[in-house]
């Protein structure tokens, strides 16, 4: 009761410095209104709460398991942008990349907390490229060694970071096994 009891405190304490005297049945009144008002928002902290735990214990399990869990934690965190931002940087921390993929994609399906999308995206794939003729050197010697499905990855960022370039667009006929037109 120590809590209910330095709530009742403050809420009288606050009444009586706006002037209003309090009548016993206020107290309760207002101790159930502000609940009642922090009452969504108290639930998705316990919810998120919930969720950091389970990624802690995420891999003490086996992959079917996992794979339960996994979608379990998400559900926790389904309507809360911040929840998902949480669980997906608690993913990173320990090591579950996967599910920090998941949360991340549920960020960016719902277009949420766009600057945090940025930033785990950049902390689970690295930074976007910057330059885009060193991109096509690498991406053509990955190509060139046999590195197919690398040259892939490295190519499907560089396409983010710089759509529409011709260059890269005949790096990825390539990659596909089509004719390409000789580049000028």
């Amino acid at each position: 009761m120590g809590r209910f009891d330095a709530l009742t405190s403050l809420i009288r304490m606050l009444m009586e410095a706006v002037g209003l005297s309090p009548r016993p049945w206020m107290l309760p009144v207002a101790v159930g209104a502000v609940l009642l008002l922090l009452g969504p928002a108290i639930l998705r902290n316990i919810h998120t709460g919930q969720a950091r735990k389970r990624v802690g214990r995420l891999s003490m399990l086996d992959a079917p398991e996992r794979q339960v869990q996994t979608q379990a934690i998400l559900d926790l965190v389904r309507d809360n942008p911040v929840g998902t931002v949480a669980i997906a940087d608690e993913a990173i921390r320990r090591g579950q990349l996967r599910l920090a993929r998941l949360a991340l994609l549920r960020l960016q399906e719902t277009g949420a907390r766009p600057a945090d999308q940025h930033r785990l995206s950049e902390e689970l794939d690295g930074p976007l490229p910057r330059n885009v003729d060193l991109e096509r050197v690498v991406i053509e010697q990955m190509i060139d060694s046999g590195a197919r499905e690398r040259a892939r990855t490295r190519l499907a960022r560089a396409r983010i970071a710089f759509p529409g370039d011709a260059r890269l667009e005949e790096l990825e006929a390539r990659l596909r096994g089509e004719p390409q037109n000789p580049s000028v």
